[in-house]
């Protein structure tokens, strides 16, 4: 994690200003948030239960992130910015279900299948393997 705060310096060399610090603990908030869920989610799987098929309560999590997205939906968002194409809709909708769904689903699995180090560093390369996988693919 020290390496990445060192990096983003690196990269940012305008200066630091009020701006990147507080998006810089945004991030490392939202990294902290997602490490200690993998964890959690790993830990009350193998500990709790173990013979308990995830997909079966895997639908908790789309609840989960509809109770957080409707009222930020409701207070936040800007409706003349909202998706106005098919294709912006179908995109969104490919990144909720098959990136963000299936995606997260297959991840949670995998990470009750590995040891703890083993889930840390593929949470660490996460970021770089998306960055690899834009560059090869998407440009």
């Amino acid at each position: 994690m020290l390496i990445a705060i060192a990096d983003a310096i690196t990269i940012r060399y305008q200066g630091i200003d009020e701006g990147f610090i507080k998006g810089l603990l945004i991030v490392q908030g939202a990294n902290i948030c997602f490490a200690a869920g993998q964890v959690g989610y790993k830990r009350v799987i193998e500990k709790q239960h173990p013979d308990l098929a995830q997909r079966t309560v895997f639908g908790w999590f789309f609840l989960g992130a509809l109770a957080v997205v409707v009222p930020c939906y409701l207070l936040l968002s800007n409706p003349e910015k909202s998706p106005i194409t098919s294709t912006q809709w179908d995109i969104l909708i490919y990144l909720g279900i098959v990136a963000s769904g299936l995606g997260h689903f297959a991840w949670n699995k995998g990470a009750t299948l590995v040891d703890v180090g083993t889930l840390a560093v593929a949470n660490n390369l996460l970021i770089p393997a998306g960055i690899i996988v834009n560059v090869l693919f998407l440009e």
